[in-house]
């Protein structure tokens, strides 16, 4: 497949480093990373997805993929390679009645509260509201809520994916098994996850927050 060819199939952005975005496009949360990918395919769908991972095959280009852009590693640049970016594909869907949430890879914990919050309901999710919900719970997650509900990744109920030979998997305890195991806290190297399942518990709208300061005496 041609870069010709790839702009054409996608639905989204395919940014390289002559057009005049791609500077801003390439940058993180961390400015201290200063990775040059070949290419960036700014994702819309499933589809686009599967097409970015065929270029990067028919070239032997490195991947990676960027949810939130807020890791400080810096693992959603890949220096000379491709990188799937899914900062476009941030859908939430709530279900108030069966308390879970579709949310899609691009999402920032910012966004999924807002949206579950309509209903009182809430995840384990990053203390930062720019984390990105993908890297957070790929990585386990620990949030504000976790000493209760636990880490993110024990609150998600299945996932789709698209893996490296381009097929897309709807994964959870009944359907590919294994995988889903590795994503929960397995970090982002076993496939594109495009979207997530997640449990959410009732919690606020209104929540109090500081600190709770005892007198000496209890320390004796």
């Amino acid at each position: 497949m041609k870069l010709n060819e790839l702009r054409s199939k996608v639905r989204g952005t395919v940014v390289s480093p002559q057009e005049s975005e791609y500077e801003v496009e390439r940058r993180l949360y961390n400015s201290m990373i200063d990775k040059r990918p070949s290419l960036i395919v700014k994702c819309l769908g499933l589809q686009d997805v599967q097409h970015a991972l065929e270029y990067a095959e028919t070239l032997g280009l490195k991947v990676s993929v960027r949810g939130g852009g807020h890791g400080v590693s810096g693992s959603a640049l890949v220096e000379g390679g491709l990188v799937i970016d899914l900062s476009r594909m941030n859908g939430v869907w709530v279900d108030p009645k069966e308390k879970t949430a579709i949310v899609q890879g691009g999402v920032v914990w910012g966004e999924f509260d807002r949206e579950a919050q309509v209903f009182g309901l809430a995840n384990p999710g990053g203390k930062v509201s720019t984390t990105g919900v993908a890297g957070f719970t790929l990585g386990s997650g620990i949030g504000w809520l976790s000493n209760k509900y636990g880490l993110a990744c024990d609150n998600l109920l299945g996932a789709q994916v698209v893996t490296v030979d381009g097929r897309v998997l709807n994964v959870d305890e009944d359907n590919e098994r294994e995988l889903f195991w590795a994503i929960r806290g397995g970090g982002h190297s076993m496939a594109v996850v495009t979207s997530f399942k997640f449990r959410l518990h009732r919690v606020g709208p209104m929540v109090c927050g500081g600190l709770l300061i005892y007198p000496e005496r209890y320390f004796q």
